[in-house]
């Protein structure tokens, strides 16, 4: 099922293992690298305690194997 996926780069990163963030809802992934291939555009979004925040947006699914997450 395709979902909204919002991205940005992880500020509190401290290594290369969770330089990515995809927020799904209320979940969030840490990745170290993330693939996308489905169209995407910008998004500025009101986020719960964090306030307005600035992403690349995409729908498509998720998958995450060995810490890289692909968008399909």
């Amino acid at each position: 099922m395709k979902k909204r996926y919002l991205i940005r780069y992880n500020t509190e990163s401290v290594d290369d293992s969770n330089r990515w963030r995809i927020i799904d809802g209320d979940q969030e992934f840490l990745v170290s690298e993330i693939r996308i291939n489905v169209p995407t555009y910008t998004s500025k979004d009101l986020m719960p305690v964090v306030g307005l925040k600035f992403h690349i947006a995409c729908e498509g699914e998720l998958t995450v194997v060995n810490n890289i997450a692909e968008i399909n």
